[in-house]
């Protein structure tokens, strides 16, 4: 669906994760994956912010283009995400057993590609993490929407950018 949903005119889907290693220097990257790896939440969250605002920058200037561009951002940074409206931000986490599911499509993936187990281990463990902070990083009266499924999901992102039927 993010697929269809971005090679339309009306919509943008932007992962920030992912689009901000396109257009962000060297240095800002090598920054938040310091932080990252130190797993220095104050430290990540300012340098993902810095990238994550370059993107923004970029997304501005074709949103000037076509005023009826509606951007969906995908984000993993709750610091990034609260500067947004209130009425704008959505959390959505995949429910426990799901992510068990994910964990094992991404070890088969990496076997697949003749991954050592170490390099599962290390992804497996790498996502755990990334997952632990995130939902850490919220605050405890946060509503969080949780999904079993990426059909689930497709649902939530579908009724919040009102194209329940279309696409």
């Amino acid at each position: 669906m993010l697929h269809k949903l971005s090679s339309q005119k009306q919509y943008m889907v932007i992962d920030l994760d992912d689009y901000m290693r396109t257009l962000c220097k060297r240095d800002m990257l090598e920054r938040l994956s310091e932080a990252r790896r130190t797993h220095s939440s104050l430290m990540e969250a300012i340098a993902y912010t810095e990238c994550s605002n370059v993107v923004l920058e970029h997304v501005k200037g074709q949103i000037k283009a076509n005023k009826s561009l509606q951007v969906l951002f995908l984000t993993s940074c709750w610091a990034w995400a609260q500067q947004r409206k209130r009425d704008a931000v959505v959390m959505a986490c995949p429910s426990k057993e799901f992510f068990e599911e994910i964990l094992t499509a991404e070890e088969k993936r990496i076997k697949d590609n003749h991954g050592t187990d170490a390099e599962v281990l290390t992804a497996r463990e790498g996502l755990r993490m990334s997952r632990q902070d995130f939902l850490e990083s919220l605050p405890t009266d946060a509503e969080i929407a949780i999904y079993s499924s990426y059909d689930e999901l497709e649902k939530m992102v579908r009724e919040r950018l009102a194209i329940v039927k279309t696409l």
